[in-house]
């Protein structure tokens, strides 16, 4: 589901930045709130979100919405 892949993809962000979720909603110039519900998939983040999302991070909304493509083992 999308929601969930946005969630993955918010959570792998701010780790990767070392962010709290207070630092991130800030930058997007959210709440922490809103920012803890769409980590958890409690909501679903609107166009116009995703755009303080992608602006505030200075990141694509291909970063926010792609899953990583699944590894075999047996890739290589």
């Amino acid at each position: 589901m999308l929601e969930e892949t946005l969630a993955r993809n918010l959570i792998k962000i701010r780790n990767k930045n070392n962010w709290t979720q207070e630092t991130v909603a800030e930058l997007c110039d959210l709440s922490v709130r809103y920012w803890g519900k769409m980590e958890r998939c409690q909501t679903t983040a609107t166009l116009s979100t995703l755009n303080k999302i992608t602006t505030g991070l200075n990141i694509s909304a291909a970063e926010l919405l792609n899953e990583a493509p699944a590894k075999n083992d047996g890739d290589v």
